[in-house]
């Protein structure tokens, strides 16, 4: 009987196995940041894609509503015309300023020149978040 053995001890030592440990950590923890960051990507190109999408839906549709004259004492308000496109409910979407084209200066103008000269400029916003986008339409008075 042997009290000693005489084999060698060739097992993994507890530092070899914390190093290991710590570069798995450090690749899973890199990864995990990759990964963050893909998602975050991919939400603010969708919220993007959804404001550029009603922007110019919005815009659109705009086309189809009749043309409103001004006055002195009042603009047009397109935005409530119920043959508009609605966006979903988290995007806010409204004709953000209207230009009135002015034929002796042969400009726009953002105010009514008194009678109307037949064609408007509609700058149309759309909004969700800290995402926006504008789009511009021209209304003629046909």
């Amino acid at each position: 009987l042997h009290l000693c053995s005489s084999r060698s001890q060739t097992g993994t030592s507890l530092i070899e196995i914390i190093i290991a440990v710590m570069l798995v950590s450090i690749v899973v923890l890199g990864l995990a940041a990759g990964f963050l960051t893909l998602v975050r990507t991919n939400r603010m190109t969708y919220e993007q894609q959804q404001v550029d999408h009603a922007a110019s839906n919005y815009a659109e549709s705009l086309k189809s509503v009749g043309y409103q004259p001004c006055t002195a004492s009042t603009a047009p308000d397109y935005d409530t015309s119920s043959d508009l496109w609605q966006p979903s409910s988290a995007v806010q979407v409204q004709v953000a300023d209207v230009e009135y084209w002015n034929p002796a200066t042969d400009s726009y103008e953002d105010d009514c020149p008194g009678t109307d000269g037949g064609t408007q400029l509609l700058t149309v916003r759309a909004e969700w978040g800290e995402r926006d986008r504008q789009a511009q339409i021209v209304k003629r008075n046909r």
